[in-house]
């Protein structure tokens, strides 16, 4: 169905022209959504925000809460440090993971389906309410969510372009940051995805990979 993008009756620089305007505008909503609406703070955001605090101190392995992955922390800390103790330097870090991942997401569209179909992607993930409302909390899942875009675009590449050194070596790291930001979003069987390829390209072999990491994060 999203073929029907490729077939629209566009010349080619139009549609370029409205991929780039869908993206300034994406990075525009992230921003105007950022300073509009309120920080929503949990007890998990209060732990982070301590945790945060932690790095440097001299109590740090005494008193870190090993449930938690430092990634998080870390990037707090480095926007605190940076833009100061404000609730829009406790948000930006989330907010900056959740653009990465629905850039990522979109470029990948736009470079299998066509600018259009690219430009549609940009649009709904960066109005999409759930991914918005986790945006102004102090938690990982946008974190989660930049990785699993990241792990399914890489997979893409690999099922369009076959193994290379390169893409390998970007996904074992991807997957070892996204470790280290939340340990559960490792739970992801990806020798088993890519052996399910069929001819659509690949793209089951990504939906069956994301559908195992939702299902390990949610327990």
């Amino acid at each position: 169905m999203i073929d029907r993008f490729r077939r629209a009756m566009l010349p080619l620089e139009r549609q370029q022209h409205l991929y780039r305007t869908a993206l300034v505008a994406c990075v525009a909503f992230h921003l105007l959504h950022l300073l509009a609406l309120p920080l929503v703070m949990s007890p998990d955001g209060l732990e982070y925000v301590a945790l945060s605090e932690r790095f440097g101190s001299t109590g740090f392995f005494e008193h870190w809460s090993y449930v938690r992955m430092p990634l998080y922390p870390l990037f707090l800390r480095a926007s605190f440090d940076v833009f100061g103790r404000f609730p829009g330097a406790a948000l930006l870090p989330g907010t900056l993971l959740g653009l990465v991942g629905v850039w990522a997401l979109a470029a990948e569209v736009r470079r299998r389906r066509g600018d259009l179909a690219g430009a549609a992607v940009l649009v709904l993930l960066s109005a999409y309410p759930v991914l918005v409302g986790y945006e102004h909390t102090v938690l990982t899942e946008t974190g989660t969510f930049c990785a699993l875009s990241l792990v399914a675009v890489l997979l893409s590449r690999l099922a369009r372009t076959g193994i290379s050194l390169t893409t390998m070596a970007l996904l074992g790291a991807t997957l070892a940051a996204a470790y280290l930001f939340r340990a559960t979003t490792i739970a992801a069987r990806v020798k088993q995805c890519l052996a399910e390829q069929n001819s659509d390209g690949g793209w089951s072999a990504v939906a069956n990979l994301l559908g195992q990491m939702s299902s390990s994060d949610s327990r």
